[in-house]
């Protein structure tokens, strides 16, 4: 995999702070291009507080809001975006173990993740390098997810015709058109003690900045 892929991270005002520390530990990697930040500036309404349900459908609205504007710029189908919360901690050779990365080669493929919160595995895709295929009706992790351009057409057109969080509809939508393939291990890190949007917080228990294959 060498050609170059577009970063695209969502995050909000209040998460200032937050980003901060993401985007230091971003630009302490060898990925060598800056992510494109698109930030929600919705203002906060009464029963969307941090933790509650409706928070969770102003996160998935969000997200769909950034999918639509990636769509807009337009592309080649089989490219590959990269899209990352706001409270990571990376890899610090991310840059060249994606590139390297055999699983982004699988034209049967149209989303794969970077982290690893435990998630169920299938074996019917075979196997890949560095890689394990997800269970989709188990899948779950938004933090760093990697999205052909062709398939964030096919999920929006379908976005709210399923349930969930915006990792789970991804994978109810698309996963079930080849494998999602996973990282192994873990290239970021979640570092909040709960998610940017007052969801309880997912972890990596494979992630090693000092890994290198």
């Amino acid at each position: 995999m060498t050609d170059p892929i577009s970063v695209h991270l969502l995050t909000c005002p209040a998460r200032a702070a937050s980003l901060a520390a993401t985007l230091a530990s971003w630009r302490g990697s060898d990925w060598g291009a800056e992510p494109l930040i698109y930030c929600d500036r919705e203002p906060e309404r009464a029963g969307e507080e941090w933790g509650k349900a409706a928070r969770n459908r102003r996160l998935t609205d969000a997200f769909a809001g950034m999918l639509r504007g990636v769509c807009a710029e337009g592309g080649d189908e089989k490219e590959w975006l990269l899209f990352i919360e706001d409270d990571l901690a990376f890899h610090p050779r991310i840059g060249s173990l994606v590139r390297s990365w055999a699983a982004l080669g699988d034209e049967r493929c149209v989303l794969a993740s970077l982290f690893n919160p435990s998630l169920a595995k299938t074996l019917a895709w075979g196997t890949v390098a560095r890689a394990f295929a997800a269970e989709p009706k188990t899948f779950l992790g938004a933090q760093a997810l990697l999205l052909r351009r062709g398939a964030i057409q096919w999920a929006l057109k379908d976005w709210d015709s399923v349930s969930g969080m915006q990792s789970q509809r991804l994978a109810r939508i698309i996963g079930d058109k080849g494998p999602i393939w996973i990282h192994r291990p873990s290239l970021v890190q979640h570092v909040a003690e709960n998610s940017s949007w007052g969801a309880h917080g997912q972890r990596a228990l494979d992630f090693d900045p000092r890994w290198w294959a």
